[in-house]
């Protein structure tokens, strides 16, 4: 085991190796941005491979017994070296005497530039990690005298026995997040009493420390910066990110909805996205792809559970563009980083971009992997969602049930999966007025949940709100409440009070709140629910603007009519931006506003507003349509009140009797 990690001769030589930082920094500078003509730049490019070559050459001429980390960074150093020099062989002044036109050297531009470029690009990339490293390094052999007159000794990953349990925890530690890992955690990677062994071996080293309670360990933040470098310079480091991968899928592979295993998770999810960082600083094709997706997946799938909408997008979208290389070979997982994809875009209203992605994904499934294959379900499910959110419940029911048919004959009536597209296909009919089908579904997912998961499960809350819900509209407002009260309670307790599902919760409390008669209390939670919103998913979101609206309902309720109509009147550019003009949502909001300008005597424009809102519904929904008939019914009322206001106004001045 070696107490000294050999470098470039101290302090002097690492001098000299951060005036070649500088030099390959300026010699780069002066490369494609700031060179417009072929000849000038490939004669940049020619004098930057010599330069490249000729460091190389010093760095290791003067190195003595070479570590592996160090070695191996100037073997990939040398390797762009002659990457480059291949490149530009026809311009090398022994390879020809014939002189290139000034049309072939533009050609070669065009054609090898990027190529070029990316290889100079490595070269400067793994140079500095080299300046790095050895700088690490050089601290270290500061204190070497003086630390083996001791009996200590340099840190190292290889000062430990290959393939122990010491160096495997030590080289995933130094891949996770600067953070405490649970030993509960670490139990389920390695043998009890060999990690007993290895976590004492490692503190003796003060490479670890430890909380008081023995729960925990951490890796010391020095230690961590030297072992990671060693790695991205060592050819283990790819199977030891591979294991780090491992180890944390591990810990997100339980039932994510479960609040304790929420817990346990929250303690492991900073040390997810550092290590799939760590994993997109590489080449995709060096890593496990597949194991990092699932990971990735499973990360995304955390995300969304906890509210994070657009942290799960930006760190989706991020990790497909790495991976773009390799996901076409890879389609499992290419889909479903898509599905997740769509789902963040779904729950943050882009719901056009959802549809598109669903539909793409359910294609492809469909012809890779069958119609009854579970993921291809999956994706119908997605659709359905989907398109229920953006409105159009014909389809989001045909979707539902789709779904609903083939999950009861290949997994069973009862089992959590189809009990989801149950659930599903409940709030879509909730939406189109038969409560009692939705009851029935809502109350069947609910016991199904409860015979797999605990009470506090949240897919066992999903339902209970959904019930809530049913119940309301079905006149039942006691109920309704006791089940949004419970719901509110344990989703503030497991999610926190900013959660999107706990301001839900609220919402639907206010709702049914305002129903019983107590219209002030109900303006208070609306209120609270609207800034929480607007906070935690913004002013355009359909939850926001959907909470507007009550918000109003609530405060007509108690004849606030002008705050009420200021409510209105703000949100409603927003919902006719969101939804378009001819929407359901935005032609409510527009006969709501009618109504309330009504109340306020400004019949002309609440009259010019019912009659818009009539004319889209009868050439969108029919002349016999519910809607429409409600609207012909608000436009005729309206009518015989302007007529009659008219009528009062002619005749209003008072008319004097003579008496005699």
């Amino acid at each position: 085991m070696a107490e000294v990690l050999a470098a470039l001769g101290g302090t002097a030589a690492f001098a000299q190796l951060f005036h070649y930082t500088i030099v390959l920094s300026t010699t780069a500078s002066a490369l494609s941005h700031s060179i417009r003509h072929a000849p000038e730049k490939i004669r940049a490019w020619l004098n930057h491979s010599m330069v490249m070559m000729s460091i190389l050459d010093e760095v290791q001429g003067t190195a003595i017994d070479l570590h592996p980390a160090i070695a191996g960074l100037i073997w990939q150093c040398r390797e762009d070296t002659t990457r480059l020099q291949s490149l530009l062989q026809p311009f090398h002044t022994n390879s020809s005497t014939r002189v290139p036109s000034k049309i072939s050297l533009r050609v070669f531009v065009v054609r090898r530039e990027a190529e070029i470029e990316r290889t100079v690009t490595s070269f400067r990339s793994t140079f500095n990690t080299l300046a790095s490293y050895l700088n690490v390094l050089s601290l270290k052999q500061t204190t070497a005298h003086s630390s083996t007159q001791s009996g200590g000794s340099i840190v190292s990953l290889y000062q430990f026995r290959n393939g122990s349990v010491a160096q495997s925890l030590l080289a995933m530690l130094s891949f996770f997040d600067n953070a405490e890992v649970s030993m509960q955690h670490l139990r389920s990677m390695f043998d009890q009493v060999s990690l007993s062994e290895a976590v004492a071996d490692l503190l003796s080293k003060s490479l670890l420390r430890q909380d008081r309670s023995g729960d925990s360990i951490q890796i010391e933040p020095s230690a961590q910066e030297t072992i990671r470098l060693e790695l991205m310079a060592s050819n283990d480091g790819s199977r030891h990110l591979a294991f780090a991968i491992q180890s944390l899928t591990k810990g997100f592979r339980e039932h994510l909805t479960r609040p304790r295993t929420l817990r346990r998770v929250s303690s492991l999810h900073m040390h997810v996205s550092t290590v799939l960082n760590a994993a997109m600083d590489s080449p995709p094709e060096l890593i496990n792809f597949p194991g990092a997706a699932t990971l990735a997946v499973r990360y995304c799938m955390y995300l969304i559970i906890t509210g994070h909408f657009k942290k799960a997008l930006k760190f989706i979208l991020m990790f497909q563009d790495w991976g773009e290389r390799v996901l076409h070979t890879n389609f499992d997982a290419k889909s479903a980083l898509r599905a997740k994809e769509a789902a963040a875009r779904v729950l943050q209203g882009d719901y056009d971009t959802a549809l598109h992605i669903f539909h793409h994904i359910n294609r492809s499934r469909t012809r890779n992997f069958g119609k009854s294959d579970i993921r291809t379900l999956h994706s119908i499910n997605g659709l359905g969602l989907a398109y229920h959110a953006a409105g159009d419940n014909e389809r989001a029911t045909r979707y539902h049930q789709r779904a609903l048919v083939a999950k009861s004959t290949i997994l069973g009536p009862h089992d959590p999966d189809t009990l989801v597209t149950a659930n599903n296909l409940g709030i879509v009919l909730q939406s189109q007025g038969d409560h009692k089908a939705a009851h029935a579904l809502f109350s069947r997912s609910l016991k199904g949940w409860l015979q797999t998961y605990d009470a506090d499960d949240l897919l066992v809350l999903t339902a209970k709100s959904n019930l809530g819900i049913a119940l309301h509209f079905q006149g039942l407002l006691e109920e309704a409440a006791h089940n949004h009260h419970y719901v509110f309670r344990k989703r503030h307790h497991i999610l926190g009070a900013t959660h999107p599902e706990t301001i839900k919760s609220k919402a639907n409390l206010a709702i049914t709140t305002n129903e019983q008669g107590q219209h002030a209390q109900a303006e208070v939670l609306y209120r609270e629910a609207l800034t929480s919103f607007q906070d935690e998913l913004g002013d355009s979101h359909p939850d926001t603007l959907k909470t507007h609206t009550n918000l109003a309902i609530a405060l007509h309720d108690q004849g606030k009519f002008n705050e009420a109509h200021s409510v209105v009147a703000s949100v409603l550019p927003l919902i006719r931006t969101k939804y378009g003009r001819t929407h359901a949502e935005t032609l409510e909001a527009m006969e709501f506003r009618s109504i309330l300008l009504q109340h306020l005597g400004k019949l002309s424009k609440a009259l010019d507003i019912a009659t818009e809102v009539y004319e889209v519904r009868n050439k969108q929904y029919g002349y016999d349509h519910d809607d429409t008939q409600r609207s012909l019914c608000h436009v005729r009322d309206l009518a015989e009140d302007c007529e009659e206001a008219h009528a009062m106004r002619r005749f209003s001045s008072g008319v004097a009797v003579e008496v005699c």
